[in-house]
């Protein structure tokens, strides 16, 4: 195949000979300009195809030509509607025949970025990743600790604690785990028999009797694990520790 089987051709203009330049004829919806190029669509009752009708009015299509920002166009009991969609802290809801912009209530707010916020008395937690490596040997008897990072905020009534334990703390012949503080190590812990030795989860309910049920300041969880003899013979062991508490305040 040589240079001269390939030819370029334009479009005949023959094909608009009919539609007047400049207007817009009946049954026609191609208006064109002096170069027969196309340059509007006039938009009365043109045709699909052969059997679906554009019947659309300018004023109805012009409805999405000036939706404001943060608008959204729905239907409504007599045609559509614009809907103020953007104000802050609001959503938008199916009421059963329309969808309206409506404020968060009840016992949670939602902020401008999405955020949920509940109102209290609600229920909340702090978690402490606990490994081997980070406990601290008392050197004295078969206890390890580790504190949390976070601090159960002041008002706040513990409920009881979670410990999932990815690794056994493998290497005495027990891993007594309870949660408490400093001062206190079984202070949050109603049930001080839980092992953490082989993989798995145990919990306990916050005891009930102690001085930590209901804390009017702040403070700072311990986890403290008990081995058979010595905690230095401990040489395996992670954990995440969870603390689920009331916020009263």
């Amino acid at each position: 195949m040589g240079y001269s089987d390939f030819q370029y051709k334009t479009p005949m203009a023959s094909a608009y000979e009919d539609i007047t330049l400049g207007t817009a004829e009946a049954s026609k919806a191609v208006v064109l300009d002096a170069n027969k190029n196309i340059n509007g669509i006039v938009l009365t009752s043109p045709k699909l195809n052969e059997d679906v009708v554009l019947t659309a009015t300018a004023t109805e299509l012009n409805v999405l030509d000036g939706v404001a920002r943060g608008s959204i166009v729905v239907g409504g009991a007599t045609g559509t509607t614009v809907l103020d969609a953007k104000t802050s802290g609001q959503i938008l809801v199916g009421d059963g025949n329309d969808v309206v912009s409506v404020v968060v209530d009840g016992d949670a707010t939602l902020g401008s970025d999405g955020t949920l916020a509940l109102a209290v008395p609600k229920l909340s937690y702090i978690n402490k990743i606990c490994a081997i490596a980070d406990f601290t040997d008392d050197s004295s008897d078969a206890n390890g600790y580790i504190d949390f990072t976070s601090q159960l905020p002041a008002g706040a009534i513990p409920l009881g604690w979670k410990a999932v334990v990815a690794e056994g703390f493998a290497g005495d012949t027990s891993a007594i785990i309870k949660v408490g503080t400093a001062g206190v190590p079984d202070g949050l812990s109603g049930n001080v028999t839980q092992s953490v030795l082989v993989p798995g989860i145990v919990g306990s309910n916050a005891s009930c009797g102690s001085s930590s049920s209901y804390m009017g300041i702040a403070f700072t969880p311990r986890v403290t694990v008990t081995s058979g003899s010595d905690f230095s013979n401990v040489t395996a062991g992670a954990m995440t520790v969870y603390i689920y508490y009331i916020v009263t305040t």
